[in-house]
């Protein structure tokens, strides 16, 4: 009988492969965090201006806000996208007016290494 050894492989099969682990799992000591190691929720964040296309004499007036592209008057999360300039929009949110800019670092004084 030639299937004996395999029939003994079967046998010896499920009790193998529950010896095996996920290696992508991460160990047990990691899924237990100490309190401190668990943040309050951040803030929300302000939208990031990507790009801004405007093609002149056309009217066309496009910004790419959060890898969305988004027209004067369609919304941004709670705010209305209100005006688009060369290198900035602005947003309205009730009374609120947020300006974006495309370059946010740009006029700052660089930062002080020690």
């Amino acid at each position: 009988m030639r299937l004996l050894p395999y029939a003994m492989l079967f046998v010896a099969l499920p009790s193998w492969a529950q010896a095996l682990q996920d290696p992508t799992r991460p160990p047990a000591a990691s899924l237990l965090l100490p309190a401190e190691a668990v943040q309050a929720p951040a803030a929300p964040r302000q939208p990031t201006l990507q790009s801004v296309l405007v093609g002149p004499g056309s009217g066309r007036e496009v910004a790419v806000i959060d890898g969305r592209i988004v027209r004067r008057g369609e919304r941004v999360g709670r705010a209305i996208l209100a005006d688009i300039r060369g290198d900035r929009v602005i947003l309205r949110e009730g009374r609120r007016t947020t300006e974006l800019k495309l370059y946010p670092q740009a006029g700052k004084p660089p930062a002080k290494h020690p």
